[in-house]
């Protein structure tokens, strides 16, 4: 290797969405990690010059078609940024291009190939390979690294001899209509367990105790054992394949019930109550624990955080929401295992949406202000996919929404993507093999849904790496 003042080395990941059917990308989404020349992950800020260029090796200005200077945050190692927000990428897409990096001083080697898919799959991508600044090419010892929530489901690839991938058939940031459930519903949970989605409760003039299990594999509904406690507004969580039904609502007023369904013997358990009953908080586990935040009762909207181990079936109570922050019908999913509470509304009742996202860290159990959703409302579905969040639907200040937004969680950033297929509140959603599935919810208009929905989000993120 050269002797470099800086010496990094690159995994490029190119994740690209297209925001219309049938016309050419203006943004691109990257994900990337980056690491010193001993493979230590790099953190902090870098400044990154991203070119698109005609050719693969011409320093021509003619060839050279599209430019922008951002600083990347990095943070161990990783990186995601949105491309062309500040100089829109005005390009067809209808030849071959070559994307290349520049990251501080040091010009990375080659440039790599972009291709495209027919805009009608809405996704582009990119070959991708790990290099040393300098070293000349791809390593012939590189091998293609999956994070283990990922899924190639749908996509089909083949391995090159030089190291690249190249692939085909693509379909990403796309809605598929699937199975319908046995009955219309909305305000249920959702939770999968083993590559399958249970929906859990709910209300159709009145609440209900129904749990159907959705097969992806069969495209079919199964109504399984249902729920001790009837309820709406609940929320549902799954830790060592088991799933937690919390909270919601029920004949009896706002319920503090804590059930616990094993799929495997399709039973239910009764477990510690909440400490304090809540209707539409949001929730989600890390560290295998549970976290119910927000909502409300009879007397408004609360602020609480209710930690709950269901290894030893107690709760605690953790930091709050601050002040300002409380909040119904919020959503929260999780990633490294940092709590997202997304959306939700701020007045009683259930009015004002506001676009809040709050990371909560159990490790040091502290809140942290991030990037507000651009979109805001509440009573929609968050979802996680690898180090994204989707935010799905919801009430807005004009109805119901179809919105569709993701969080990249690594750059604090925000993309739009596909919408939904109609203006929806309090749906049931989770995700199962790297796919979102959407069940039932409130349509604008329509009332009360039982139809269900796949969600294909664009490329997971994956890298080669070397041995």
């Amino acid at each position: 290797m050269n002797n470099l003042t800086a010496k990094t080395s690159i995994a490029m990941v190119m994740i690209i969405s297209i925001c219309l059917l049938a016309d050419p990308p203006r943004t691109l989404t990257y994900q990337g990690k980056l690491t010193d020349a001993g493979g230590v992950a790099e953190s902090g800020s870098h400044t990154i010059v991203f070119k698109i260029w005609k050719d693969e090796t011409s320093t021509a200005s003619a060839d050279s078609l599209w430019a922008e200077q951002l600083a990347v945050m990095v943070t161990n190692g990783l990186f995601d940024v949105i491309l062309g927000e500040t100089t829109p990428i005005d390009l067809p897409f209808d030849e071959q291009y070559w994307i290349e990096l520049k990251v501080g001083t040091e010009t990375l080697a080659p440039r790599e190939k972009l291709a495209t898919v027919p805009y009608a799959h809405r996704a582009v991508y990119a070959e991708i390979a790990e290099y040393e600044i300098g070293d000349g090419g791809i390593p012939s010892d590189a091998y293609i690294a999956f994070p283990s929530s990922s899924s190639l489901t749908g996509w089909t690839y083949t391995e090159q001899n030089d190291g690249s991938i190249a692939f085909g058939d693509i379909v990403g940031d796309t809605w598929t209509s699937k199975e319908l459930m046995s009955d219309v519903r909305s305000s249920g949970a959702a939770a999968s367990v083993n590559g399958k989605v249970y929906v859990i409760g709910g209300s159709n003039s009145g609440e209900l105790s129904l749990n159907e299990e959705y097969d992806p594999v069969t495209d079919s509904w199964t109504t399984k054992s249902p729920m001790p406690t009837a309820r709406e507004g609940l929320v549902a969580v799954a830790v060592d394949d088991k799933i937690y039904a919390m909270g919601g609502y029920n004949a009896g007023g706002y319920s503090n019930k804590n059930e616990v369904y094993d799929p495997v013997t399709d039973s239910w358990m009764t477990k510690t109550d909440l400490p304090h009953a809540t209707i539409y908080p949001g929730a989600s586990d890390a560290n295998e624990k549970i976290y119910v935040i927000g909502g409300r009762d009879g007397s408004g909207i609360l602020a609480y955080n209710q930690e709950y181990d269901p290894d030893s079936d107690t709760w605690s109570l953790k930091a709050s929401l601050g002040s300002g922050r409380e909040r119904v019908g919020a959503a929260a999913a999780s990633v490294d295992n940092k709590v997202y509470l997304i959306g939700g509304m701020i007045t009683y009742p259930d009015s004002d949406p506001v676009d809040y996202n709050d990371e909560y860290d159990p490790a040091t159990d502290t809140w942290t202000v991030k990037s507000s959703m651009p979109t805001s409302r509440g009573f929609l579905v968050a979802v996680a996919v690898d180090n994204s969040i989707y935010a799905i639907t919801g009430s807005g200040s004009t109805g119901r929404l179809a919105t569709n937004e993701q969080y990249l969680t690594v750059s604090d950033n925000w993309a739009t993507k596909q919408n939904f297929v109609w203006g929806f509140d309090c749906g049931m959603a989770a995700e199962a093999n790297g796919r979102i599935y959407f069940a039932g919810g409130y349509a604008e208009f329509l009332g009360n849904r039982q139809g269900s929905y796949e969600y294909c989000p664009s490329l997971d993120f994956f890298w080669f790496q070397k041995d």
